[in-house]
């Protein structure tokens, strides 16, 4: 269970449903073109491109491309066009500011 930043730190999530890239084991990540979806011999697979691993490569988890969160220019997005209105205001004690400097 992870805490995302983005719900205030305050309610628990899983991981796997989180773009956090704190897992339970190291996984690579890569950003890929979804070409589509397709059901073979009773079992749907998922079709993409760009992807920098191996043929038969498992793919274990998936997570929608963010705009605002991800660096891929020419990429449209249909999940969540916009990053979130609300930024919060970090205030740092004086102790903090004094370790920083």
């Amino acid at each position: 269970m992870v805490r995302p930043p983005r719900l205030g730190g305050n309610s628990k999530i899983g991981v796997f449903a989180s773009r956090s890239p704190f897992r339970p084991n190291p996984v690579g990540l890569s950003a890929v073109k979804l070409k589509g979806l397709a059901l073979r011999d009773g079992r749907w697979y998922i079709d993409f491109k760009g992807g920098d691993l191996l043929n038969g490569t498992p793919v274990i988890d998936i997570k929608p491309y963010l705009p605002y969160a991800d660096a891929i220019p020419e990429a449209s997005a249909s999940y969540a066009q916009q990053a979130p209105s609300t930024v919060e205001e970090i205030e740092f004690s004086p102790e903090a500011k004094n370790q920083l400097n």
